[in-house]
């Protein structure tokens, strides 16, 4: 039998993700370009991706908190542990990242706001840069509770397998 993080954790190339984010960026490339005219001195939904990605900004540091808690540890020698050690910051950069895009999302909001009428070229541009940025966040969000599932089994399969030496089972 393997152990949990040997059946879970992997370290190579995620090709499922990286298929779905070509195709994230591709709706979002799409979505920025054909709907900017629609966002264009729309105070309500500028407001809206404001207010809606810093809610899930808040949200992911508490779930990148909960889900590094070293205490969710595998049983086992130091070397286990750094395995997993491993293998846990890898998928918690996934949400680091997602992270930085929602906070760039937010920003480029700023800056569209903050550039004078007077440039309204550029404010275009920004307003197709949000979009595509939050686009692209809303889309990779939607894989966030698979994540968070595997993570929650993955940490159930960690337990049980406690439980399991703890009565001198083996594997």
């Amino acid at each position: 039998m393997t152990t949990p993080g040997e059946a879970t954790f992997s370290l190579k190339t995620d090709w499922v993700f990286t298929a779905y984010s070509m195709f994230a960026v591709v709706v979002a490339a799409i979505g920025a370009y054909y709907l900017q005219p629609s966002i264009h001195e729309n105070e309500f939904a500028i407001n809206m991706i404001v207010t809606v990605f810093s809610i899930l900004s808040g949200f992911l540091v508490g779930i990148i908190i909960f889900l590094g808690e070293p205490s969710f540890m595998p049983p086992g020698d130091w070397k286990e542990a750094q395995l997993s050690k491993k293998v846990i910051l890898a998928r918690l950069t996934k949400q680091k990242w997602l992270f930085r895009l929602y906070l760039g999302t937010i920003t480029v909001v700023f800056a569209a706001v903050l550039v004078p009428k007077e440039l309204p070229g550029l404010i275009s541009w920004l307003e197709r840069g949000y979009l595509f940025l939050a686009i692209l966040a809303l889309v990779l969000s939607f894989r966030l509770p698979s994540v968070l599932l595997q993570f929650q089994a993955d940490r159930l399969d960690l337990e049980i397998k406690r439980r399991r030496l703890e009565v001198g089972l083996k594997d």
